[in-house]
């Protein structure tokens, strides 16, 4: 018979994961970046985000605001996570009931930030 998984435990686990990665500087308010996948390690893997669908083949269209860029110059395309669609993943994920109401991505990602560090700050007595 399989192991059931416990859904209490995993989700404290995401959320201990969550809070070692905010510490650690991972997990910021940038709604523009796409981010390779070793970003967010070693808080959440790299088969965790494909499955996830985060880690996605993105491709330049060829405009300056539509091209991907890179250190190394502008690339056609670039296998990565988009920042803010991870942002609302972990928001999901942790329990968030909040959600942001800015039309930019910027100041969305951050608001995403804000709701994810409400969400899963200790209970004060």
């Amino acid at each position: 018979m399989a192991k059931k998984k416990n859904t209490e435990t995993d989700k404290a686990e995401f959320i201990a994961r969550v809070q070692a990665a905010m510490l650690a500087g991972i997990i910021i308010g940038d709604g523009h970046t796409l981010f390779s996948p070793e970003f967010y390690a070693p808080f959440f893997t790299e088969e965790e985000l494909a499955k996830a669908g985060l880690l996605r083949t993105h491709k330049s269209d060829g405009t300056y605001k539509g091209s991907i860029h890179t250190a190394d110059g502008v690339v056609a395309e670039l296998k990565a996570v988009y920042n803010l669609s991870f942002l609302e993943w972990v928001g999901h994920k942790v329990g968030a009931t909040e959600y942001p109401w800015a039309e930019g991505r910027g100041f969305r990602a951050q608001q995403w930030v804000d709701i994810i560090r409400k969400t899963i700050a200790p209970v004060e007595a």
